[in-house]
Formats: C-alpha cells, structure tokens, sequence
C-alpha cells in the first residue's frame, strides 16, 4: 500500500485521512481508512535528534495502528517523516533524564553551535526497529511522566493492533519502519536482503530496502546478485527496477575482531588521510562524540584510473551502538569550508569530481549468543558497507551499479570502486593486526599518530624548554637544567670589550684569551633537536623479577637532562666530557654523562649529560640522609636506585669497569619513523658493555661513559641506517644500572633523551689540537 498521511478535522474521534494519488496532499482527495487506522493518541511530542544525542525536536504527532506520523506544525496538511507500525517493534520502559531543548526558530547545527537550548529533566522511552542490516531507534520525550507513559500505553495497542490483524490487511511485513519525508512512496516489503527502499518523488532512491510497492497493491521483490569480485572480495549489487530503484552496492567481510574495536578503527579522528575509504577519511570537524564530519580523496587503479579525475567526498558521519551489540556508522553527503567543492572542465584530469554520496553506512555485526563467549565480547565481527552514490563526472548519469553493467562504463567505473572495496581489506587487516605484538601493515601503510594508543611516549608539539619531572629534584625550586641555562646568559652577558683595541679602532673587541665557549655551556647541540621525555614508557625489572621475572613500567628518570652535545671531529676521542663547556660550567654537583661514538664519516659523537642534585661518589648512608632532610622519609625505589649508581661509579681498573659492563643497560626506541628501521632498532634492552667496546672515565663532577658504537659491525650498520634518516626519526634512549639483587630492584632510570629529527650537519666542529669547539655557523662562515 502506498500513502501519505494529512489530517482532517471530522465529527467525532480524530481519524487519519489519506489521498488517493500518490504524491497529493489536497485534503480534498484524502478519504477515511478503515477502522483500524483510527487514531490511538496524538498531540505534542518532543523527538530526539538523529543526528545530535539529547537534542529535542518538537513535533506535532499522530499516532494509529498503522503508523506513527510526526509533523512540523500541527496545521501541517502531510507529515514530515513516518514510522510504520509492525507487530515486532521493541518498546523500553519510561526513565528520567535530561534532555536539550533547543530554542524556537532555531536550527538543529545552530542550537548545538551556539547552546541555544534549555536542558531540562524529561520523561522518555524508546520505539526500536530492527532488522537484518539497519535498525532504527526513535526516542520521544515528554514534560510529565503521566503523558509519557500515556504515549507508551498508546504504541503497546497499536502494536497488538497490528499484531491482530490478518496479513493481507496488514500488507506489509514485519519490517522497520524507517522515518522518511512526506514526499515519498512508503512501502516496507518482504526481502532476503532486509534493506528497505524510499521511493521519492523527484527520481531519486534513498536506500531503505529492497522492495517497492505500487498503488494497487501488488508489489516488486528486488535480490542481491553477485556481481564481480575485487581483492577476493564479492561485491553485490541490488537489484535495478523498472522505476530506476535499487542499484545499491553491497561488500561484507568477516574481521577477527571485536564490534568495538573495528568501530574505533571506523570513526576515530584523523589529520591526515589514510589508506582506507570511508575508515582512512581525514575529520575536518567533530561536531560531538558520536558526529564528525570528513573528507577525503582518491583516484581509481589502473591505466583508466589514472586517466580519470580523481574523487572526493565530504560526509557526515554517525554512529551508534544498538542493545544487541551491532556497531551502526551512517554517512551522508554535506558541505564544509575545509574542502570546498571545486569547478574545472569536464575534461580536467587534475581537479577533484565531488561524489554525491545518497546513501552509505557500515554495519559491525557480533556472533550470534551461541557462538559468542560467555559473558564476554564477540571476537569477531561481520563488517558490511552499503552504498549508493553518484560519482560524478563522466561516471554519472545513473546508480554506480547501473554504470557496472554497462560494458562501455563499466571499467571505468570499476576502476574508482576498487579503492572503496579494497579498503574494506585494508580495514580487516589493519584491525586483525591490532592483535600482535608487531604489526607491520600499521607502521608501513596508513601511520596516524594516536597517543592513546600507541606504545611510546607522545612527542611534544612544542620544542620550547620545558621543566623535567626528575625523582630527584627539589619541586619547589629552579631545576639544574634551568641552573645551566642561566649560567650560560651570565656567561654571555660578563664578557667585556678590550678598551685598547676599542680605542684605536673606534670598533669592541673581546679580551684576548682562550676562545669563548659560553655559547655551549646549555650543550653544542641545539635545544629545537633534543627533548626531556620522561619515562618513555619504558619497562624495567619490578621489586620481585628476581622471583616471577615481571617487568613493570618505568618510573620519571632520577637524574635530569642538562645538554647534549653533537660533535663532528677528524677521528673519535675518548674522555671527550673534559673538553665541554656543558660540563666545565656545569652548577650541578653531578654529571652522569654518556657518549655514543657513531661510526659516521667523519666521526659524530653525541653527548649527553644528566644531572643530579647530590654527589653520587658520596657514601650511599650519607646521600640517604641529605634526601631524607631535604624531603623527609626515603621512598624504599630511590634507596635502591643510591645503592645501585653509588655501587656503580666506585672503584678504578679494569676490575671495577669489568663490573660496570656487566650492569650499564640502554633502552632504545624508534618514537617515529619508518616500520623497518623501527624494527632493526628494536626495544629491547641492551647491556651495552657486553656487547659494544665501552670505556668508563672519572671527573671532578662527573662520571663518563664512553660507548665505541663502530667496534661491531652489527651495530654500526644499523647506526648509518638510522643516521641516514635522522632527519624524519624520533629516537628515544634511556640508560639505567641493572638490578640484580632485592636492594637494588626496582630497577631505575637515570635519564633519558629524545632526539627529534636531528640533523647530523648541524654539529660543532672538534678541534682537539686547536681551538676545541667551534660552532657550525662559525665554520660555515
């Protein structure tokens, strides 16, 4: 049966009148149902938005055994959207919560943009359709919990209504009833598929379903056929009638992945866009939680791909999660300033088609109970896509499926499907991986940085100086890393003109002497390549791995990152920290200073100096006792931690450093980069005295780790292999003393640094028989 619906005041109970002609809203045509359509309740309601969760919408609406119709005004002759009745409809229990409600005369995206809407509590319940691939939540709201509970006495007797009558005068089945405007043909009919279908009056289809209906009563059955296969997967199409309807899309995978986890995949935010159609989409706007809307551009494959204009879409993307566990993601097409829709020749190959997307969504299906663990989330899912869209240009004129089986159109537009098929792979792959511990696919294909959940620590935005949380430093005064700065401006700020030569030249010139270094007191390297980065994320020996071997995460470093220096020379030089201003001048009463020789040509080394506030060469009872006066009773972690680096710098000789490279562990980690060099590198711990040629050296101030990356070739491979791409790196190291007793677990980190696309050709220049530092821009000069 076809319809739509308009009222008529008539003598007695309120009837719902409707037009013979299809289409007309003249009440002149309208003419009275039968008795099963007369009208159960009607008045005002409050509806809640499809698009913004807790946003009203007021409507004046009808409620019959046959449909629930919703309209603008109650003067209005036809409604502005209507749900059918079915005997199967879900209704939830009345509750209490707070709604918005927006402002008379204003729009939905307004409201939400400028908060033009009172929040009040409200009585409300919930209608559900479902069905196979679509359900449909309608959520009504009222003032008092009497006119609530009346509307939801009113549907349960329109459903026992619907359920009473026989099946040829109720002529449709047990299908959902899928809001849609007055304008349209409503018919819900059987069909394999479950999908229903909107015919509307201008020609164009809104994918609902799969089956139409005429006026006289008989009616069309539109199937799914398999139409061609891409990447292995079917991709179905819906169906063409007569009228132009159907000629939707169809493909469906099954992912090894929990609903949720692949729902996350679908609608995170992204800044840039991905491999994936639909799942890759760049967001250019997060209107709330469950609403973004995106962007994104691709050009189809194959020779024919290339030679046709690439396509864009922008869409608003939604989603929900239904009671029995299915993921649903709508889009839609709409406009945005952040992709604006572009005009070029129709021959054009280099300026961007907009695709009209009618309709489109993803389901995310769980395992039916019985195949699902109980009490536990289904671990796998079945993802299916949905879409009608016009993709424009030389491809329009029709459905997608409609150009599909034409043989002259047909590749072409085959060739601008295949990316939208294939990501449905992508998507699989992407999620299924999820699952290991490595995953190459999301390294090496479609990297988007999210510090929610990725492995390392985020890398700062900003490369401004930023204080160091450290376990041993005062919080309430300036850190040593401030302390070095400022000794370097007092530096640069104490030096004096020689009057002599000022004088007779009329020109300042510096007192004669050794050259001024104050520039390198902070450390050589500049401060926009080097970070402080905390714990890194870092795992290290717990408490007891003496007994259960667990590694737990790292705590802050002990000692603070004070400068790095980068170091360009003829050949390597050892005990290279007696040479550096960082260290000379340094106002800390203890360095701990590594350097890594790296096999460059010429040689690189790079320094970096921690700093601490006590002298750790003191008697570990004594540093226990200046801690516990400086900040009261000593955490049992920070004991330990004294114990092991007061063990650790004592003694001279070859026994002592023999001990040392039993104990001296480095932590890497690639932070950003490629996924290979991302796993030559690795993270696991390495005792870097047992595996590389390391030397140990003592100073007034410091204690000098000195690591030859160059004397194994292993090691320096993957060293010109990361250097040749530091540029685009983020490396994270840390240095710690190995646990390996009860009073020196847990294990702690001294320090650690990132290194944030370093550029090796800014290094200073050594000059070890000469001047000693000279700074690049000197050189270069």
């Amino acid at each position: 049966w076809t319809q739509n619906f308009s009222t008529q005041p008539v003598p007695g109970p309120g009837t719902v009148k409707m037009p013979l002609t299809k289409h007309r809203r003249s009440k002149s045509d309208a003419v009275d149902l039968s008795d099963d359509a007369a009208v159960i309740v009607k008045g005002t309601v409050a509806r809640e938005s499809t698009v913004f969760a807790r946003l009203l919408n007021s409507r004046y609406a009808v409620l019959s055994a046959e449909a629930f119709a919703t309209f603008r005004r109650e003067s209005d002759d036809a409604p502005s959207k209507v749900w059918l009745v079915t005997k199967d409809i879900l209704v939830s229990d009345v509750s209490g919560s707070e709604y918005h409600v927006r402002h008379p005369g204003v729009n939905t995206f307004w409201a939400m943009a400028r908060g033009a809407y009172d929040t009040r509590k409200m009585w409300s319940f919930t209608v559900t359709w479902s069905s196979v691939l679509a359900t449909e939540n309608l959520t009504l709201a009222f003032e008092t919990e009497a006119n609530a509970l009346e509307w939801r006495a009113g549907f349960e007797k329109a459903i026992q209504m619907r359920a009473a009558m026989p099946p040829k005068a109720r002529g449709v089945s047990n299908r959902p009833g899928v809001g849609s405007s007055s304008d349209a043909t409503f018919h819900r009919g059987a069909s394999d598929s479950g999908l229903e279908r909107i015919d509307g009056v201008d020609g164009v289809d809104v994918l609902q379903g799969s089956a139409s209906m005429e006026g006289d009563g008989s009616h069309t059955k539109r199937s799914w056929a398999s139409l061609l296969h891409i990447n292995g997967i079917s991709v179905y199409v819906e169906e063409l009638d007569e009228n132009g309807g159907g000629g939707a899309l169809m493909v469906s995978a099954v992912v090894r992945a929990p609903p949720s986890d692949v729902t996350s995949h679908l609608v995170r935010v992204r800044k840039t866009e991905g491999l994936a159609i639909f799942a890759g989409a760049r967001t250019l706007k997060v209107v709330d939680d469950h609403t973004h809307i995106i962007g994104q551009r691709w050009t189809g494959s194959g020779v024919l791909g290339r030679l046709t204009a690439p396509r864009e879409i922008v869409l608003l993307r939604t989603w929900r999660k239904d009671p029995d566990g299915t993921y649903i993601v709508l889009y839609q097409s709409t406009n945005h300033v952040a992709m604006r829709r572009q005009k070029g020749r129709w021959w054009s190959l280099s300026t961007p088609v907009r695709v009209d997307v009618e309709a489109a969504g993803f389901t995310v299906a769980p395992l039916l109970p019985k195949y699902a663990p109980v009490a536990a989330e289904s671990q796998e899912s079945l993802v299916t896509l949905v879409l009608k869209a016009d993709l424009g240009g030389v491809l329009s004129g029709g459905s997608a499926a409609g150009r599909l089986l034409s043989p002259l159109q047909g590749i072409g537009v085959k060739s601008m499907l295949e990316p939208v098929v294939t990501s449905i792979v992508v998507l699989r792959d992407q999620v299924e991986q999820n699952r290991f511990v490595v995953r190459p696919l999301s390294h090496a294909l479609d990297v988007e940085p999210d510090a929610r959940a990725r492995d390392v620590a985020p890398i700062p935005s900003g490369r401004e100086f930023a204080r160091t949380t450290t376990m041993l430093v005062y919080r309430d005064r300036k850190t040593l890393a401030e302390a070095q700065v400022e000794m370097k401006e007092e530096r640069v700020r104490g030096m004096t003109p020689k009057p002599s030569t000022a004088a007779v030249t009329g020109h300042a010139a510096f007192e004669e002497g050794p050259p001024d270094l104050s520039w390198a007191i902070a450390g050589s390297c500049a401060k926009k390549y080097w970070l402080c980065p905390g714990n890194c994320n870092f795992k290290v020996r717990g408490k007891n791995y003496l007994v259960d071997k667990k590694k737990i995460s790292a705590a802050v470093p002990m000692f603070e990152l004070v400068a790095v220096d980068l170091l360009e020379m003829e050949e390597p030089i050892y005990h290279i920290c007696k040479h550096l201003p960082a260290v000379e001048h340094s106002p800390a009463p203890f360095l701990f200073c590594v350097q890594m020789m790296v096999p460059a040509s010429p040689p690189v080394s790079l320094v970096c100096s921690w700093a601490a506030p006590y002298d750790m060469t003191a008697d570990p009872a004594d540093l226990v006792k200046q801690f516990e006066k400086d900040h009261g009773p000593i955490p049992e972690n920070i004991e330990a931690f004294l114990k092991a680096i007061t063990e650790f710098v004592a003694g001279d000789g070859p026994e002592s450093d023999a001990k040392r490279n039993e104990r001296f562990k480095l932590i890497p980690n690639i932070a950003r980069g490629s996924w290979i060099i991302k796993q030559s590198v690795g993270t696991t711990p390495v005792l870097l005295g047992k595996k590389l040629a390391t030397k140990y050296y003592r100073g007034k101030n410091y204690f000098e780790v000195d690591v030859d990356i160059g004397a194994n070739s292993v090691a320096a491979s993957i060293t010109n292999l990361v250097c040749g791409a530091t540029k685009s790196l983020a490396i994270d190291m840390g240095v710690l003393i190995e646990g390996r007793s009860e009073d020196t677990l847990p294990e702690q980190l001294i320090g650690t640094v990132r290194l944030d696309a370093l550029d090796l050709k800014s290094a200073a220049f050594f000059d070890e028989g000469g001047e000693g530092l000279i700074e690049r821009a000197t050189i270069e000069k």
